[in-house]
């Protein structure tokens, strides 16, 4: 099976980001990026398991002994001239956070792609695929007023790919 973890979004961000995804994809003719997964920051890219009992085991553990987190996401980034997404701002709290989770998912002998892991930029996508549309719609974005929200995660999400689409397959509680 092929699941990812992630922190989902919720309230008025998520409301803005799925507008915001929406309203790129209708005015510049891409494919709209919450159609499979809803709006979300994602911790881990998806990755292949036969038995996810042991995943499902270290993130028990990980959730008890990590904190709730409070993540900002100002303004807008992109990923050279392919994806353009909500920036999250970084911190401490969460360079901490990704490196024990990574490190966790590592000695299970996850998978992780240049894409993803410490260091790697953390966003909430917005529009990808974007080819010759990338000059247009960055311009469009630079143009509205710079997003920023304050978002407090109190779970990490683990999601399996089902039928086309990403299905919550468990939440796991910070610091309970």
């Amino acid at each position: 099976m092929i699941y990812t973890i992630a922190f989902l979004l919720g309230g008025e961000c998520s409301r803005y980001a799925e507008s915001l995804a929406r309203e790129v994809s209708e005015k510049f003719g891409v494919r709209f990026v919450f159609d499979k997964l809803g709006t979300h920051i994602t911790l881990k890219a998806p990755f292949s398991v036969e038995d996810i009992s042991e995943v499902e085991e270290f993130l028990d553990k990980f959730s008890r002994e990590e904190f709730p987190l409070e993540v900002s996401l100002k303004g807008f980034g992109h990923f050279g001239k392919d994806v353009v997404y909500l920036d999250v701002e970084d911190s401490d709290e969460i360079y901490y956070f990704m490196n024990d989770l990574v490190a966790g998912l590592r000695k299970l002998g996850v998978s992780f792609s240049e894409f993803d892991g410490v260091g790697k930029s953390l966003h909430c996508t917005i529009a990808k695929d974007l080819g010759r549309t990338f000059p247009d719609v960055w311009e469009y974005l630079n143009g509205l007023k710079k997003p920023n929200f304050s978002v407090y995660f109190d779970k990490i999400s683990l999601m399996v790919f089902d039928k086309d689409k990403w299905k919550l397959y468990r939440d796991f509680e910070l610091g309970v």
